[in-house]
């Protein structure tokens, strides 16, 4: 609670609010103001030092994300937007599922064959040389594809 009440005192101190304001207009403005903070609160869950641990010893990977979970209890999407939106140059991508349904994805970069809410059985077919953990209780699996792999499994719409 208190992360997401920071997140917008450090957006107005740093003067990006007013920018994003005045060139998007209220509506709009508001909108991705919420995004960011919503960002900035995984940020700030989860420090940089941390993930640097995790990265080191599991490279980007599902492994990775379940090291940061473990270690902060942040929730699975929290914790996939950390480490995919660490470095926002990169081509990476992460996704969870639940039973036989994709229950949620952190993109950056890449689009999926794959959005939150298709059913996909077995995303291992559609992600090959993506790395995978198991979730606990059997609920499903969470994904990682990172960049060096993106050729094997971008998928263009028709």
């Amino acid at each position: 609670m208190t992360r997401h009440e920071v997140a917008p005192v450090m957006l107005w101190w740093s003067g990006l609010e007013a920018r994003i304001l005045k060139e998007y207009g209220l509506v709009l403005g508001r909108k991705i103001i919420e995004g960011l903070c919503n960002q900035a609160i995984a940020f700030l869950r989860i420090p940089q030092p941390m993930v640097d641990v995790a990265v080191k010893q599991h490279g980007i990977s599902a492994q990775a994300i379940a090291s940061l979970i473990r270690q902060t209890r942040a929730p699975y999407q929290m914790a996939m937007d950390r480490l995919i939106f660490d470095k926002p140059g990169d081509m990476r991508a992460a996704f969870y599922t639940s039973g036989k349904y994709i229950a949620g994805v952190s993109a950056c970069n890449v689009r999926l064959p794959f959005w939150v809410c298709d059913r996909v059985p077995e995303p291992r077919i559609l992600v090959p040389n993506a790395s995978f953990v198991r979730r606990p209780h059997r609920l499903g699996v969470l994904g990682v594809i990172r960049s060096g792999h993106i050729d094997d499994w971008y998928w263009e719409p028709a």
